[in-house]
């Protein structure tokens, strides 16, 4: 049976007053969403780089801390520098520079810098600084940040993921090299040396074969007769039964020196620190598949300064995205 005409028009009315009020509710919610978030997301920050002598107050009447590289600090707390100190925090893939004896709250501090974007390089190392330092907080993260790397790179080797090669290279000396002398890795399963470490064409005869007792093996890529930008395979045996999968590494000094080149004339990197040069140096060499310049980068600054807990959090994380989880563990 129909509904009446009066009856239609009451549900009608109904349905257009529930349609006005989602309309108008809905940029509500969307708005207080997204406050929701930008709020949740200013709850901390991370210290990039100290100069001086700049204090951390977590509360009111707290006593203070002095800020030092990797710190993470609340949003609720405030900071003061001594004399001409400042301090470059990191929150949100943005930089807050600290200055002036005066003490200011964190939170506004972030505020003043909400809405700047960076360029492309820059908005992506930073991000990649942040992250790098939150993977490596603990060996429970770095365990799960390499056991998600190794997923998405074991394609990048052939037959890495295979269970049946019981010698597998490690991803750092994988990729574009330099013509100087690299570092050649890889674990094994399959009991001590000797091994046979082998280049070859993809799919051709061995060009050079080094018998070897460790798990390592250095050369000077200089006096190896490899061709300038073209592929090639290195593989590691133990007798007949035991080998590994062929990891693809290419000649690629001009790569090298491009990444370099480029990286130093982005538009942030001569007002940078030299850990923050040197780290965005690191971090394009590995975006760039040259693997080998971005572990000497890294090294390097872990060895120069190793009580700087950022320099050693980033170092971490990306020796788990080697493969190298054990030394990852031992460097944070």
């Amino acid at each position: 049976m129909d509904d009446p005409p009066q009856s239609r028009t009451i549900i009608l009315q109904q349905n257009e007053n529930q349609h006005s009020m989602t309309l108008k509710t809905f940029p509500f919610l969307l708005c207080f969403g997204l406050i929701s978030l930008h709020l949740c997301a200013q709850g901390s920050a991370h210290v990039l780089h100290v100069s001086g002598q700049v204090e951390y107050f977590s509360q009111h009447g707290a006593k203070p801390v002095l800020l030092s590289p990797g710190m993470e600090l609340d949003m609720k707390g405030k900071v003061r520098c001594k004399a001409s100190s400042s301090a470059k925090l990191l929150s949100n893939g943005q930089t807050i520079v600290v200055s002036g004896s005066k003490m200011r709250d964190l939170k506004d501090l972030a505020g003043a810098k909400a809405g700047e974007n960076n360029s492309g390089f820059t908005n992506r190392f930073l991000n990649f600084v942040e992250e790098s330092v939150k993977e490596g907080d603990s060996e429970e993260k770095l365990k799960e940040h390499h056991r998600q790397y190794m997923n998405k790179a074991s394609g990048g080797v052939k037959g890495y993921a295979s269970q049946t090669y019981a010698i597998r290279p490690l991803l750092i000396s994988t990729g574009k090299m330099p013509a100087a002398t690299v570092t050649f890795q890889w674990r094994s399963a399959a009991g001590e040396g000797p091994y046979t470490f082998s280049i070859a064409e993809p799919g051709g005869s061995a060009l050079l074969q080094v018998p070897v007792n460790d798990t390592l093996l250095s050369l000077d890529l200089k006096q190896v007769a490899l061709l300038p930008d073209e592929e090639y395979e290195w593989s590691v045996s133990r007798g007949s039964a035991a080998k590994s999968p062929a990891a693809t590494i290419m000649l690629a000094p001009s790569v090298v020196d491009a990444t370099k080149n480029n990286t130093i004339h982005q538009s942030n990197y001569q007002s940078s620190s030299p850990n923050e040069q040197q780290l965005m140096l690191s971090y394009a060499y590995e975006e760039a598949g040259c693997y080998q310049n971005a572990f000497q980068v890294y090294a390097a600054l872990h060895s120069g300064q190793p009580d700087n807990l950022l320099l050693r959090r980033v170092y971490a994380a990306f020796l788990a995205r080697m493969d190298m989880v054990g030394e990852a563990v031992r460097v944070k």
